[in-house]
């Protein structure tokens, strides 16, 4: 499947070590760059630098082609955009 996770912190980064190791082509969306650095080191995941609040970001990091959208950013509202 191809997932794009919104939310780079502690529920993001382990749905995507947990979803990489199962196979799936997973991206991960984040404003902060270090966070999203840290992840591509350890785990096999296309990242993209951006706000998931917005609908281009969102565009560009694949999710009209995604099986599935997890949006798991610290701010609500965010979350609700992103769904």
């Amino acid at each position: 499947m191809r997932i794009v996770i919104c939310g780079a912190g502690e529920v993001g980064s382990h749905a995507a070590e947990v979803l990489v190791r199962a196979d799936h082509a997973v991206t991960v969306v984040d404003r902060d760059p270090d966070l999203l650095r840290r992840l591509g080191d350890t785990i096999d995941a296309r990242t993209v630098v951006g706000n998931c609040a917005r609908a281009d970001v969102l565009a560009d990091a694949g999710v009209p082609d995604a099986d599935m959208v997890v949006a798991a950013t610290d701010v609500d509202e965010v979350n609700l955009l992103t769904a």
